[in-house]
C-alpha cells in the first residue's frame, strides 16, 4: 500500500511504503523513521491531502518511494540543475543527462500553466541541450519536472 501526504501549509509532499510485516509506514527518504498510522496522522492538519493507495502485490515499495527501481529512495535522488546562458540571438538551456527522468517545460509566467518544450533535445559531453530562439520567445520561464 502506498500513502502520500501533501502538507498545503508548507507546500511539502511525502510518500510512504506500508510494510505489512512491521505494520509501519516507511518514508522516501532513508533519513525518516518508520511510523505507526497515528504517528504517520499526526504530521498532517487541516487542510492538508491525505491519500491511501492500493498497488499491485509487490509494487507498494517502487510505488511509494523509488519510482525508478534503482535503490535510492525517491526524495534521496539529486535534482538535475538546469543552466541557462544567453547569447545575442538565442539562449540556451543544459541539464546533465544523470539523473536522469528530467523533463523541460516552459511557461509565460511564472505561475504557469507549465507546458512541455518541443523544441528537439540534443546530448552532447553528458549534457541534455537545446537552444531557445530570443526573438521568438523573448521572456519566458523554464523548470526541470520529474516524469517519473
Amino acid at each position: 500500500m502506498r500513502f502520500r501526504g501533501a502538507r498545503r501549509r508548507r507546500r511539502e509532499y511525502a510518500e510512504f511504503f506500508y510494510n505489512r510485516s512491521t505494520q509501519l509506514y516507511e518514508a522516501d527518504t532513508a533519513g525518516e523513521a518508520a511510523r505507526t498510522r497515528s504517528q504517520l496522522l499526526a504530521l498532517f492538519g487541516a487542510g492538508d491531502a491525505l491519500t491511501f493507495l492500493g498497488t499491485p502485490p509487490g509494487e507498494g515499495r517502487r510505488f511509494a518511494g523509488d519510482r525508478d527501481d534503482d535503490g535510492i529512495h525517491d526524495r534521496d535522488e539529486s535534482a538535475a540543475a538546469l543552466a541557462i546562458t544567453c547569447e545575442p540571438a538565442h539562449a540556451r538551456l543544459e541539464w546533465p543527462l544523470a539523473p536522469s527522468g528530467w523533463q523541460p517545460e516552459w511557461a509565460a509566467t511564472p505561475i504557469g500553466p507549465w507546458l512541455p518544450v518541443t523544441q528537439p533535445l540534443s546530448t552532447s559531453a553528458g549534457w541534455h541541450r537545446f537552444d531557445e530562439s530570443l526573438a521568438a520567445a523573448p521572456a519566458r520561464f523554464y523548470r526541470l519536472r520529474r516524469t517519473w
